[in-house]
């Protein structure tokens, strides 16, 4: 039974109207009403399982409601992703990958590229590209709450030593907008921003392209721009989140085959994928014994004392002696019980 985020009902309804008329039972899916209130309500109720998409701040609400009755919850939470750009990327793909990213959804989506560590060489070049690519996008505004939070973001980066390249200020201020600055500048990003907003900077190497990236307590998504496939690969393992795309910008995260979660402050757990579809199941063991033999009964005597004690003294003794006389010990021990187990049978 989902619970819309506010101003989703609408589409949420119709989506309930699409699996009845896709013949699945009318009941199968119940949308309750947009007031965060339902979801805790509901959580109360009992259920067997939540998934929760939003923000961290909601993900421990969502946790705290769920742990009175210790029922699983996954969190897919905020994201504040890290776009590396590589000495040898395409740096016309990337800037274009980076100005799809920055407008798609209004840059308000958990997966939108909001720092960017490119190579030093090719630093210049990606800013000079991406302005010339987001100067003939159409201006995008945004609320005036947040257009407040990205002022806020702005003026405290610029007066740190920032550069604003792309966007302006002001009551008519329009994005996307675009940050140059160094590691402080990234650190104001830390935040969790669902609007049109990323910051630049260069990094000299793969190795503080990862501290730097990983230097994050989200870790939703990252994107990597590289020629070099085998480095990417290298990359990726390295980085703390929980999916990376390279050469290429949030639409290969959308593949139902692909699983999707987060790491750190981005919540755990996925969604989608075979992954998914586990996590939406509750493992239960079933296990059946034939025969009559139960030798576990059997009660324990000096034989079993001295066959562990002979197997830890030949896998831990000092010296190579000493750990062939444990195994004598174990092995005599050993052969004296399955002895006596045969004579029973």
């Amino acid at each position: 039974a989902p619970v819309p985020a506010p101003g989703c009902g609408a589409i949420a309804d119709l989506f309930r109207a699409c699996v009845a008329e896709a013949g699945l039972p009318r009941d199968l899916l119940q949308v309750l009403d947009e007031a965060p209130r339902s979801a805790a309500d509901a959580i109360a109720s009992g259920v067997d399982k939540v998934v929760v998409t939003g923000s961290a701040e909601t993900g421990r609400n969502v946790l705290m409601d769920a742990a009175g009755r210790l029922t699983p919850v996954i969190a897919e939470l905020s994201g504040c992703d890290a776009a590396i750009v590589r000495h040898d990327a395409d740096v016309d793909l990337a800037a274009r990958s980076l100005c799809f990213g920055i407008h798609y959804n209004a840059g308000a989506t958990c997966i939108a590229p909001r720092r960017v560590l490119v190579h030093r060489d090719i630093t210049a070049a990606l800013e000079d590209r991406l302005r010339a690519l987001l100067s003939g996008q159409r201006p995008m505004s945004t609320s005036v709450a947040m257009h407040a939070r990205i002022e806020d973001v702005i003026e405290r980066a610029t007066a740190a030593g920032a550069r604003l390249v792309c966007g302006t200020l002001g009551s008519d201020g329009r994005g996307p907008w675009v940050l140059r600055g160094d590691r402080s500048t990234l650190r104001l990003m830390h935040i969790g921003l669902f609007a049109p907003v990323m910051a630049m900077m260069s990094i000299s190497s793969d190795a503080e392209a990862i501290e730097t990236a990983n230097d994050c307590p989200y870790g939703l998504g990252a994107t990597i721009f590289t020629r070099d496939g085998r480095a990417a690969a290298g990359m990726a393992g390295q980085l703390r989140a929980g999916c990376v795309i390279i050469n290429d910008m949030i639409v290969p995260s959308a593949d139902p085959r692909v699983p999707f979660g987060g790491r750190g402050l981005s919540g755990f757990g996925v969604t989608r994928g075979a992954e998914g579809l586990l996590e939406m199941t509750a493992v239960k063991a079933v296990i059946e014994r034939s025969g009559a033999r139960r030798p576990h009964y059997r009660p324990l005597d000096d034989r079993h004392s001295a066959a562990a004690a002979g197997m830890v003294g030949c896998f831990h003794g000092k010296g190579w002696a000493r750990r062939a006389q444990n195994a004598w010990r174990f092995l005599c021990g050993w052969r004296a019980m399955v002895k006596e187990l045969r004579h029973d049978d």
